[in-house]
């Protein structure tokens, strides 16, 4: 038949015909089955399959049966159509700049009009009439098939095909064909077959009435019986999930949910998962064994009579144990796309590395109550200073320590951060020397620091320089106490605003004999006269050591 012939055949209702070829918006029909013989017609043609709007011509459609896209663009396109200019004619005024009011007077003494504007905004591209229509050219029927492909979230929206060269299962969406190779990637439910065995003469009262561990005995009864229903079905027992519960009330013994009345029988309740599409898979032999109604009673006494404390859930010990009824029914048990699947939780964070030694501390060291602490330029992690820390700590509420001298072990802001939460807990009370030289405290290690000296009442002597400390210093000094008598804050990156700190703290240290501020070059002028007033005031002060600050050619002055 010719493609571009008006006419090549008729039909009539009731005859049948078979799509053979698709072209556009024509379709090869085959004729299959005739109403009426008539010799001279053809045996196939071609017919519109899609009207002008993209409707399938196969498909009845009411007046109301508009997709709301559809509406939304015919709606935009009226729109675009009421702004196009009115056919007067192209314009020979000069066009206005952009952002000039419609009628005011454009630089060449002309006046911009409206439909001026709309020329130019289609040059730049703000309404485009192709776009519009080629939204509108897009068939309806493309809107209705992705909206039904969302919506398939059952099985009977898919068919499961075997790729014949490779033996592969896949499966077809019979809305879209869109072809996928897992149902959970969508978010199909899962296939699956519910059996439902319901007894008399059985009650879950005997269960209670034998003592503790009824959970224990619920799930020895429920772990006999799975097995038998896997082969039963003829699956694995992975894909079996069995519990029991009271057939009145269909609460299980497990949850409390079962009085010691139930006397009624109770159900076996057994879901099997099927891999694919198909419900079938798992219900197949469970239906060829329900065929024979006789044998299949005698298997579900038999199974149920073997199970443990089976004589402790009779009702009647006299009486026979019969199956009532037995239903089995096809379900899809919902799941969520793994694309909405909650994220995994993230993994653990692993612990710290923690030397030995360290780790001996932790945990001996609130027995062995050593006053003296001494590590000298040896190399400790974070890790290995919060075992410094938590052994102080687990020997609380007593205190011995004394002395801590640990210069050069690189701690940095994380080791002092955990040394000051120790000594803030209380275990510094009776500390004496705190030696921290060479750790690589910058500021806000320092600031840390003085918030855990505050409670080291009895500190002596610290020692922090060759740190970073720069304007931590201040934060530092702040909780020093009364009886400090040695402070060594040399090349610590101290500027005036540290030694304006230091000399106004020299009334609070009415027992301080040295201060060591050597190799602070920041230290300027005011900070240097600053510390030497100060000295004026503290008579017990032996050693100001300020070499290196920059004294502006005043020390002469000041050392007078």
């Amino acid at each position: 038949p010719d493609l571009d012939a008006p006419s090549t055949g008729f039909l009539q209702r009731g005859d049948g015909v078979q799509i053979a070829e698709l072209r556009g918006r024509r379709a090869r029909l085959v004729h299959t089955k005739c109403i009426v013989r008539v010799d001279t017609a053809p045996q196939g043609g071609w017919a519109d399959i899609f009207d002008e709007s993209g409707w399938p011509v196969l498909r009845g459609r009411w007046p109301e049966d508009v997709h709301p896209r559809e509406v939304e663009l015919q709606r935009l396109a009226e729109i675009e159509e009421s702004y196009k200019p009115k056919a007067l004619g192209k314009s020979t005024s000069p066009k206005r700049a952009f952002g000039t009011p419609a009628g005011s007077p454009t630089a060449a003494g002309g006046v911009a009009c409206e439909g001026e504007d709309l020329d130019r905004q289609e040059e730049d591209g703000a309404i485009t009439e192709a776009d519009s229509e080629e939204a509108l050219e897009l068939p309806a029927l493309l809107w209705q098939l992705g909206e039904l492909e969302a919506k398939s979230v059952w099985t009977r929206d898919w068919r499961e095909c075997v790729d014949p060269v490779w033996g592969q299962r896949y499966f077809v969406n019979r809305w879209s064909g869109q072809i996928i190779h897992r149902l959970s990637s969508m978010g199909v439910a899962c296939p699956a077959v519910r059996l439902t065995v319901q007894y008399s003469n059985l009650s879950f009262a005997g269960l209670m009435e034998v003592g503790a561990g009824v959970e224990r005995r619920v799930a020895a009864l429920e772990q006999s019986l799975l097995p038998s229903v896997a082969a039963l079905a003829d699956v694995d027992e992975d894909r079996v999930e069995l519990h029991v519960e009271d057939a009145d009330s269909g609460g299980s013994l497990a949850d409390g949910s079962v009085g010691p009345d139930s006397s009624n029988g109770f159900r076996v309740i057994a879901v099997i998962r099927a891999p694919g599409a198909r419900s079938s898979w798992a219900s197949a032999a469970l239906k060829v064994a329900m065929a024979d109604s006789t044998r299949f009673t005698s298997q579900m006494v038999v199974m149920i009579s073997s199970t443990p404390d089976f004589y402790a859930m009779r009702v009647d010990p006299y009486g026979d144990v019969a199956l009532v009824r037995a239903d089995l029914e096809e379900l899809d048990i919902p799941r969520v796309a793994r694309a909405f699947e909650p994220p995994p939780p993230p993994p653990p964070v692993p612990p710290l590395p923690v030397a030995a030694e360290f780790e001996e501390i932790r945990k001996s060291y609130a027995f062995t109550r050593q006053k003296v602490l001494h590590y000298h330029c040896k190399p400790l992690g974070l890790g290995d200073s919060q075992a410094l820390a938590g052994g102080l700590e687990a020997a609380l509420p007593v205190k011995p320590l004394e002395e801590l001298g640990m210069w050069g072990c690189g701690v940095g802001d994380g080791g002092a951060c955990s040394l000051a939460k120790a000594l803030s807990a209380g275990c510094g009370s009776n500390l004496l020397t705190l030696l921290l030289d060479e750790n690589g405290i910058t500021p806000a290690g320092a600031t840390a620091l003085g918030v855990g000296l505050a409670a080291c009442t009895r500190l002596r002597e610290l020692g922090v320089s060759r740190n970073p400390i720069g304007i931590g210093f201040a934060k530092l000094l702040s909780g020093l106490g009364e009886d400090l008598v040695v402070l060594d804050a040399s090349e610590a990156d101290i500027d005036d605003s540290g030694a304006f700190a230091a000399a106004a703290c020299f009334p609070r240290w009415p027992a301080l004999r040295s201060l060591r501020l050597r190799g602070n070059k920041h230290v300027g002028p005011l900070g240097v006269e600053a510390v030497a007033r100060a000295l004026l005031g503290a008579p017990t002060v032996k050693l100001a050591d300020l070499l290196g600050a920059d004294d502006g050619g005043e020390w002469p002055r000041l050392s007078r």
